[in-house]
């Protein structure tokens, strides 16, 4: 119950630093890396401190998987009134909310305009099934796994709105990615539009990009407000930054404040002072930095993957999945907390008590352990595929971790998080929390002894010096350190997702489900970079003709402008002045003849890779575009004709240019639930993204013939059962003969053992 355990539980500490360059990015399922829906021309993410420390490169992220408007620039692109039509058409979010939970702004607002509804752009959610197999991938740079050069650990947890919602103004504020309102750009459009008295630039980021950081107060409703993106609460905030930092953790030779509660640590020694900017979200720093947390944190652990399995043990003991935690919960006037009470609450049990707080359980996430394993092997300085990745389940693919998904109560509003920690093989384990005999990293005394190293620096940078004790000053050699670095954990984030329990009857019903995505976003290999080009996920998937697939993608409407070769189709951006520019992620599925035939199967008859009618398959082509439509949807010759003065770029934008995709209103696209097709290898691509920069939006299904993976199961328990059950009435049945054979026992006297026959009848009966 005290807060004790600094050793051998925090020996799989994880530890952040404050710079560095790129680090750890999720690609399945989309992940954020802080960048929201900023449509800036700059490759960088607007506000890195948006939700959560990421520590990752400004670069890396995929923007938000949400559609603009299509239906303004669609009714209103043509006319002299155009502008005006599409400005108004894109305010459409702003009335007065009718559903309790969307409302936005203190109650002065009400009457001016009401409520940023979640639903006014509406995109759907990614969801997946309860117990379905979704493929988490991801790139780390720093190298993991068997790398004899360091430690490492990858953590990957997720968390839903029922423990990521609190309450405020009488109504639950719970996780949502932040919701932009308009697409104007001018200072009249963001005046015209209560911004709570923010500079034009932050109205302009919070309404039109939904990249501010959600304030630590709800003064004027910001807990409320869908334009804040949020995930961990206010209330979770303020237990953290209340809370008296852990002062046996390593700190190196960082100044880490005392008066800023568990928001200063060792890679941010400064903490939250209160004011904006130093803050990442809501989220938690020491929580961040650290697992297993010795207090309660939200995230549920899915699994750990580390370069030393043999501390698995140790590692997933302390995992609140099945632990409960403790805290001191201190309210006034008991505490007598200060006006600023940032680390004025004890976190160990005997200083809370004698304060007069209430040292307070925390129950477990009643979940089973974590899995904990060995991590793919990565080489260091390399964001790529780890060794082995050509083998095993998943061929051709990035470090992968199989996730099937739980089943929860509370499933309309969740977020996977992955943390990556990167600890040099300087450091051993002890070495992150005192004295070490292995570590290098330190300074030699005169005695010979070495102690922790404490840093020996210039003003302005990491130097020591290192040499033979023989050589003089001038002789030894300058090497940079910076206790920031060498143990250091970066983190990446999905946007929201539903957990939905599966269909229990039907085509489906009780089958194995596997997740069939799209990872990427819109530009070439350097463009993307250290994000990755359109493919899907997983490229290879191999299933029974037993099992099911639940073919399902998202995309976003907010990617920088790309030509084609970079980036093809549209619809064209809704703002009035960017109607030439590409910004969207659209895809399809349609089979190929062969992997190395760039084309379409000729008839649907060909089309065998799925058990699906021909409605199915015209869905998966044209991602339910109206293509029967002939107002609607026009071909490419009718699109020349109709504008002969439009050059390729318009052409392919146009929102009636239904072969390119460009009709589609939203990134979004939902297959359902499919039924694996005839038993070979089938080679697939989408149309639309396989051009020269995208050339390898392709995949693989193998179908297998024979039973699923529960079938198997239940084939095999039912053949043991039919086993055991031949056996036990073969040897009651031979007992029987023998006790007839030797007559009836005489009272008192020893039983008669059988005697084995020799014979191959007997044999068998056995």
């Amino acid at each position: 119950r005290k807060m004790v355990h600094f050793g051998a539980a925090a020996a799989a500490a994880l530890l952040l630093a404050t710079t560095v360059n790129a680090d750890v990015y999720m690609h399945n399922p989309r992940g954020s890396n802080n960048r929201a829906c900023y449509t800036g021309n700059s490759e960088n993410r607007r506000n890195n401190n948006r939700l959560f420390d990421s520590q990752n490169n400004n670069k890396g992220g995929y923007p938000c998987p949400r559609a603009r408007p299509y239906d303004c620039y669609v009714n209103h692109q043509n006319g002299a009134t155009a502008e005006a039509d599409t400005d108004a058409c894109n305010l459409q979010g702003l009335s007065p909310a009718a559903t309790p939970g969307q409302y936005v702004g203190s109650a002065a607002d009400a009457g001016v305009w009401g409520s940023n509804d979640l639903n006014a752009i509406q995109t759907p959610p990614m969801y997946y099934y309860s117990g379905s197999q979704l493929s988490i991938e991801w790139t780390n740079q720093h190298g993991c796994g068997s790398n004899p050069k360091l430690h490492c650990d990858i953590v990957l947890q997720y968390a839903c709105e029922d423990t990521l919602t609190d309450e405020w103004d009488g109504q639950e504020a719970g996780p949502r990615d932040g919701t932009p309102i308009t697409n104007h750009k001018t200072a009249a459009d963001y005046e015209a539009i209560p911004a709570r008295g923010l500079s034009q630039d932050d109205a302009r980021r919070l309404n039109q990009e939904a990249t501010l950081t959600i304030p630590q107060t709800n003064d004027d409703g910001e807990q409320l407000d869908n334009r804040y993106g949020r995930h961990e609460t206010l209330t979770y905030y303020r237990r953290c930054r209340n809370r008296e930092r852990n002062k046996g953790l390593f700190i190196a030779d960082q100044n880490v404040r005392d008066d800023r509660g568990a928001t200063a640590t060792r890679q941010n020694p400064n903490g939250d002072n209160g004011a904006e900017g130093q803050r990442q979200g809501l989220e938690c720093p020491e929580e961040s930095e650290y697992w297993p947390y010795w207090h309660d944190s939200p995230w549920k652990d899915i699994a750990v993957l580390t370069n030393r399995p043999d501390d698995c043990a140790e590692k997933v003991r302390w995992s609140q999945n099945t632990q409960s935690k403790w805290e001191c919960v201190c309210p006034e006037p008991n505490c007598e907390l200060n006006q600023n009470p940032y680390g004025e609450v004890p976190n160990y049990e005997a200083a809370c008590v004698e304060k007069g707080g209430v040292w307070t359980e925390f129950p477990s996430h009643n979940l089973p352990a974590p899995h904990c394993g060995e991590a793919p092997m990565a080489r260091e300085n390399h964001l790529g595929m780890p060794a082995g990745a050509n083998v095993g389940d998943t061929p051709f693919m990035a470090s992968v971790y199989n996730w099937t998904i739980p089943h929860v109560d509370f499933g309309d509003r969740c977020v996977l998080r992955l943390r990556y920690n990167i600890s040099t093989g300087d450091y051993d384990s002890v070495s992150l929390y005192g004295t070490s005999a292995n570590s290098p990293l330190i300074n030699r005394n005169k005695a010979g002894s070495y102690k922790a190293f404490k840093g020996c620096s210039s003003k302005d940078e990491k130097i020591c010096e290192f040499g033979l004790d023989s050589v003089n000053e001038a002789e030894k050699l300058q090497v940079k350190m910076n206790t920031n670095q060498f143990g250091r954990t970066f983190q990446d984030r999905s946007y929201l997702f539903q957990i939905k329990k599966p269909p229990a009857t039907g085509e489906c019903g009780g089958k194995k489900i596997y997740n069939l995505n799209v990872r990427g976003k819109r530009g070439n290999i350097v463009q993307t970079y250290p994000a990755v080009e359109y493919d899907f996920i997983p490229s290879h998937l191999e299933v029974s003709r037993a099992d099911c697939i639940h073919v399902q993608w998202t995309g976003s409407d907010y990617n920088n402008n790309r030509n084609p070769n970079n980036g093809e189709g549209g619809p064209p951006a809704p703002d009035y002045d960017e109607r030439n520019q590409g910004r969207t992620d659209r895809h399809n599925l349609v089979q190929m003849p062969t992997p190395f035939v760039h084309e379409p199967v000729k008839s649907y008859e060909d089309m065998i890779m799925f058990e699906l009618p021909k409605e199915r398959f015209q869905e998966l082509m044209y991602i339910k575009q109206p293509i029967e439509d002939p107002e609607q949807c026009h071909g490419y010759t009718k699109i020349e004709e109709d504008y002969p003065s439009w050059g390729n770029n318009e052409r392919e934008r146009y929102h009636r240019n239904c072969g390119n995709l460009s009709g589609a209103k939203t990134p979004y696209f939902d297959a359902g639930l499919v039924r694996p097709g005839h038993p070979g290898a089938h080679a697939y691509m989408s149309t639309r993204d396989n051009n020269f920069s995208n050339r390898a939006m392709k995949g693989i299904l193998t179908v297998r013939r024979g039973l699923s993976s529960v079938q198997i199961a239940f084939t095999v328990l039912g053949v043991f059962a039919l086993l055991s059950g031949v056996g036990y009435f073969a040897i009651a049945r031979r007992r029987k003969n023998e006790v007839g054979a030797a007559g009836p026992k005489k009272e008192g006297s020893a039983p008669m053992m059988a005697k084995s026959t020799g014979s191959s009848r007997s044999n068998r009966s056995n």
